[in-house]
């Protein structure tokens, strides 16, 4: 009786999940293309702890989105992005955000193409230092970074503007929110790290304690018509 009773029960269905209130199979992550100029696999859907090794011999790659994979994981022998992105030579966009990345290679410098770099979301405390950089593109037509026009290290542990934006002289766009900056440079060091044609820049919920006076740099940048300074200590007052 109790093995007709087992027979005769249907077993439930699969839970699935729902878009819009209607329920979809999950999608097998697709191949990679390898002939693709764009490489997207953002939101962790290939379960990336590192950068695929196809990838990295792509050297036709003009964009390359990483974000929300565990490239930098504490448990991941292969952490963070590999020397190897210097082989993308026709990068211009490269999205690493929110991969518990602790530090860049200095090969970043190689992709003199590279125009967006976002790296928000990640446990950076510093960018490779301008030696390094420029050891590393030596003998490159043009400095690394030179063609850099946006830049996001939101939500990092940087305490201060990186040295290496001495050599992004084309940047544009800045996000430097929710970091541990406690004080902006001096007006010497703020005219070698900002470029005059930055039209955006955001310091927001810093540790800064005061404000930027009125003859610093900052304010006199003649294209800067973006500067948010909101959720800094000097704020609350």
């Amino acid at each position: 009786l109790d093995r007709r009773i087992a027979r005769c029960q249907k077993k439930a269905p699969p839970v699935l999940p729902r878009i819009n209130g209607v329920a979809r199979k999950p999608q097998r992550p697709r191949r990679l293309d390898l002939s693709a100029p764009a490489v997207d696999v953002r939101d962790n859907e290939f379960r990336l702890k590192q950068i695929p090794a196809a990838v990295r011999s792509m050297t036709h790659l003009t964009e390359l989105w990483l974000s929300n994979n565990t490239l930098g994981a504490a448990n991941n022998s292969l952490q963070g992005i590999p020397a190897e992105i210097g082989r993308l030579r026709g990068l211009r966009v490269l999205a690493a955000e929110n991969c518990a990345l602790m530090s860049v290679p200095a090969e970043i410098a190689q992709l003199a193409r590279l125009e967006t770099l976002r790296l928000s979301g990640n446990l950076l405390s510093a960018l490779p230092d301008v030696a390094a950089l420029l050891a590393a593109c030596e003998g490159a037509p043009s400095p690394g970074l030179f063609c850099l026009k946006e830049l996001a290290l939101a939500g990092n542990q940087l305490f201060e503007l990186p040295p290496a934006l001495a050599l992004a002289r084309s940047l544009r766009r800045l996000d430097l929110a929710d970091n541990a900056i406690a004080e902006l440079p001096s007006p010497a060091d703020a005219r070698k790290l900002l470029p005059r044609c930055l039209v955006s820049l955001d310091l927001s919920r810093n540790s800064l304690d005061t404000a930027p006076p009125a003859d610093h740099p900052i304010n006199r940048l003649p294209q800067l018509h973006e500067l948010l300074l909101a959720g800094n200590p000097f704020c609350a007052g």
